[in-house]
């Protein structure tokens, strides 16, 4: 679906979340214009970059049994200051909500999952991304941002990972704040607090604030929870905000073998120029981060995750971190379509089901209109050519040769005929940055051979003796997956 049908939709979505920016608001301004009106807020320098992002998600059945009621909620790009969304294309049949807080949610959902077949979800944005900082040491005029009471009731209220009245939360809010006075004061020491009491580590688990505070530890999830229950315990009205993650920086060795063509450009859509592109990557980590709101300013934006590691450590303290394609606004809570998830959720009818959810995204500079032609036409094909053509669809996109077909050619590795056939050509085009979407389709599919065979290519490919075993993999890889670089990196460091 083109732009002309998405687009409205996902503008007026966001019209709760943009209600705040400032009475100084012109008619005609854009979001980031009304944004930049503002004295305390600037965009960070050569921080604007365009991008083209796809994002792919699939409920998997792999029982000899239909599956009943399978639905995928998936989170589109919102529109938010940081992000200019000039065209979304949809992939199949999707319904169009909006949740709570504004955030647009694609619904796909069958009445049944035929045995072996595959749900499928995708997107595909074209953006301008940029980043904001925040100084909120300047005066603040209180009438030119403030929430509703309704509102401040939203972004103050308790959740199950929030836990307000637990003595450990109330506790250490008192520490964080104590002798500390004004809104700027209070997230300062929160944010100090924040950073001093945990250490980042993804383990692929989310637990509430009174867990995180007593394992000292926590992915982004988790300190951003953290962050949001002691500031609502303060009176601050938080939540959070989510979405896929650009990786600039990446030293040459951990891009992809792609032509040269897919590197990176410092030409935006309109012309303008500004930092590199960030390169080709796939993101199967994402990131969320905490929003505070400040009387007389607005939404500001921290990133306690993303400094831990910083040498200065108030580098996220008022600032996006990024790039990245922001997806959700929320807090979790009642009025959420995807739950504690900020990109998507997955259900369907009966626990004894063979079945499994993926997700997976791909950040491109805009690739070339010719190969955009190209590309169209290959998802044409692959949604009208039938199953003994399916393979030649794989030599399709070997001639393309360029990693935006990489999305699209990632359905053949759920279909066992070309599965095999179409490991080969996503790690022939994509390089390395493309084994974590191999990876991802081992085990999936009731096909012990092509997992077999697909696992061989991989230790060919790495050097490793993995096999078919996709948890060997996931704990390799994730050995492999940088954070995302940070200013001061140097481009050969992987953080």
């Amino acid at each position: 679906m083109r732009v002309s049908r998405w687009l409205p939709w996902v503008a007026f979505s966001a019209s709760c979340l943009l209600a705040h920016i400032s009475t100084e608001t012109q008619a005609g301004d854009s979001p980031a214009g009304a944004v930049l009106r503002l004295p305390w807020v600037q965009v960070v320098p050569r921080s604007e970059e365009a991008a083209t992002v796809v994002f792919v998600t699939r409920i998997i059945n792999r029982g000899d049994s239909a599956i009943q009621s399978p639905r995928i909620n998936l989170h589109a790009p919102i529109a938010l200051p940081h992000q200019t969304i000039t065209k979304l294309e949809v992939d199949g049949k999707a319904e169009q909500l909006t949740d709570r807080w504004g955030s647009p949610v694609l619904v796909y959902r069958q009445e049944e999952l035929a045995p072996h077949a595959t749900l499928t979800g995708r997107w595909a944005a074209w953006a301008a991304i940029r980043q904001f900082r925040w100084d909120l040491r300047r005066p603040m005029n209180p009438g030119a941002a403030a929430l509703s009471a309704e509102e401040r009731d939203l972004y103050l209220r308790d959740a199950e990972y929030f836990v307000l009245q637990d003595p450990a939360v109330r506790a250490t809010a008192g520490q964080a704040t104590a002798g500390r006075q004004g809104d700027a004061a209070v997230l300062d020491g929160i944010f100090a607090l924040v950073m001093d009491r945990l250490t980042y580590d993804r383990d692929g688990k989310w637990q509430p604030a009174p867990q995180v505070l007593a394992s000292g530890k926590g992915s982004c999830s988790e300190y951003s929870y953290l962050f949001i229950a002691l500031c609502r315990s303060c009176g601050i009205p938080t939540r959070y905000v989510g979405g896929i993650v650009g990786r600039p920086g990446r030293s040459r060795s951990e891009l992809p073998l792609a032509p040269k063509s897919t590197q990176s450009s410092n030409t935006g859509p309109d012309g303008s120029v500004g930092q590199a592109n960030s390169p080709f990557h796939v993101d199967r980590v994402f990131h969320r981060f905490p929003q505070a709101f400040v009387p007389g300013i607005g939404w500001v934006d921290f990133d306690p995750t993303r400094t831990d590691r910083a040498n200065d450590k108030r580098l996220y303290f008022g600032r996006t971190p990024g790039p990245m394609l922001l997806t959700c606004v929320g807090d979790g809570g009642p009025g959420s379509l995807t739950g504690w998830d900020y990109l998507t959720s997955h259900a369907w009818q009966g626990q004894k089901a063979k079945a499994s959810a993926v997700r997976m995204a791909w950040w491109f500079p805009p690739p070339p209109p010719k190969v955009r032609q190209q590309v169209a036409e290959f998802r044409r094909r692959l949604a009208s050519a039938p199953a003994e053509q399916r393979l030649t669809l794989v030599q399709r996109a070997l001639a393309i040769a360029h990693p935006f077909v990489l999305p699209w050619l990632d359905d053949l590795l759920y279909e066992p005929a070309p599965r095999v056939a179409a490991a080969h050509a996503c790690l022939k085009i994509g390089g390395q940055g493309e084994l974590a979407a191999v990876v991802n389709c081992l085990g999936r599919l009731d096909d012990a051979t092509g997992d077999r065979q697909i696992g061989q290519l991989l230790d060919e490919v790495t050097g490793q003796q993995f096999g078919p075993d996709r948890r060997k993999w996931e704990e390799w890889l994730k050995t492999r997956t940088p954070r995302t670089p940070l200013p001061d990196d140097k481009p050969e460091s992987k953080p």
